[in-house]
């Protein structure tokens, strides 16, 4: 959605919670903690989700499990033993990225970086790019005279893998960082006085 999150996603919270009825009849009793993706992405849609998130566990005092945008996309990846470098869409000349080794370790904080600043961080072996921005960064990545082995895999936001990642968080105890994670500041302007 371009606009209007704010606005959808209580109904569509409850939605999904009316659906579930039929197999979990305690509907939100029955919940043991919430998860949500802290970012990076849209300022304003990252603080709508974290502050829905919190809304919904503070009466019944539930952990929130906070999980980043590349967290949440890498774990409907299989790396197939290669380094990933996980690239999300900014809309502008950088992308948000990550990159994992081949077993899937982070090497790498999320940063926002250009394909230029992009290209010498890149590991001499194949390795697979994934998400929103894949396309476009392949294709920068991939100028002329510059010889990469890139395999460009299809990564979606599952929400059963995002689930199982959360569970697994809550059962470890880890319910990891709750502010948002932006890799830049806002872009926007205040008007100045006349």
């Amino acid at each position: 959605m371009e606009r209007g999150q704010a606005e959808a996603l209580a109904p569509m919270i409850s939605a999904v919670m009316n659906e579930a009825r039929q197999i979990i009849p305690e509907e939100f009793s029955a919940l043991h903690a919430i998860a949500v993706t802290i970012g990076p992405g849209a300022f304003t849609g990252v603080r709508i989700g974290l502050a829905t998130a919190k809304a919904l566990a503070l009466p019944r005092q539930l952990p929130v499990i906070g999980l980043t945008t590349f967290e949440a996309i890498g774990c409907d990846v299989d790396q197939m033993h290669q380094p990933l470098l996980l690239a999300i869409e900014t809309k502008r000349e950088d992308f948000y990225v990550q990159m994992f080794d081949n077993a899937g370790a982070a090497v790498m904080e999320p940063v926002a970086l250009t394909a230029n600043e992009i290209r010498p961080l890149l590991p001499s072996e194949p390795f697979m790019v994934a998400g929103d921005g894949a396309d476009r960064l392949i294709s920068l990545l991939s100028a002329p005279g510059h010889d990469l082995s890139i395999v460009k895999v299809q990564a979606t936001l599952d929400a059963k893998n995002f689930v199982a990642l959360a569970a697994k968080r809550y059962q470890q105890g880890n319910v990891g960082r709750l502010s948002p994670l932006y890799l830049r500041a806002p872009s926007v302007t205040l008007r100045t006085p006349k």
